[in-house]
């Protein structure tokens, strides 16, 4: 039997996430100078209570021990990691979601593709980080759901990518059919 696929609120997402990878853990003083000069506070606090974990295939959001290499080794001038972006999470193929303050303080999401390399430009998702988090909960479910494949699904998943936000359907790096 198929499961109705939803966007869940972001704290029960939050919750059973640190359930069942806590990190509850400080940001050593040096990482977190550099973090607040470029990630949101809604990353920062999630990234205190959150270990290292696939969220879904293409949502593994890193942990503090591999923040530092991930943003250092990379060789993507144009995007300036570090100082404009903060890569915060890789897919299973080597592409990254880079996450940086916005105006206002808000956060903004942009999804880097490898295969561009050091000439990878930062794909604008029009996403905030808890949108994100809905985002990668809602493909989990998708995964989740082995009775349905997602490809008869395409128009639900659909739809639920245009209510996190419009458009969000043509911009998704990955195809949801």
């Amino acid at each position: 039997m198929s499961k109705d696929l939803r966007i869940r609120e972001v704290e029960r997402i939050i919750e059973d996430l640190t359930a069942r990878h806590p990190q509850r853990a400080a940001i050593p003083g040096s990482l977190l100078v550099q973090l607040r000069t470029v990630a949101p506070q809604n990353y920062l606090d999630v990234l205190r209570r959150l270990g290292p974990c696939e969220i879904a295939g293409d949502f593994q959001f890193l942990g503090l021990a591999d923040l530092p290499g991930e943003n250092a080794l990379r060789e993507v001038p144009r995007i300036a990691l570090g100082v404009d972006w903060w890569l915060f999470a890789v897919s299973g193929t080597g592409d990254a979601w880079l996450t940086r303050q916005a105006d206002g303080g808000r956060s903004d999401i942009a999804f880097l593709d490898h295969d561009e390399g050091p000439e990878a430009t930062a794909k604008p998702m029009h996403l905030g980080f808890h949108q994100w988090l809905q985002l990668a909960d809602l493909m989990a479910q998708v995964e989740d759901d082995a009775d349905v494949p997602a490809e008869s699904r395409s128009a639900e998943i659909t739809g639920l990518l245009e209510a996190l936000s419009g458009g969000l359907a043509t911009r998704f790096p990955y195809a949801v059919s």
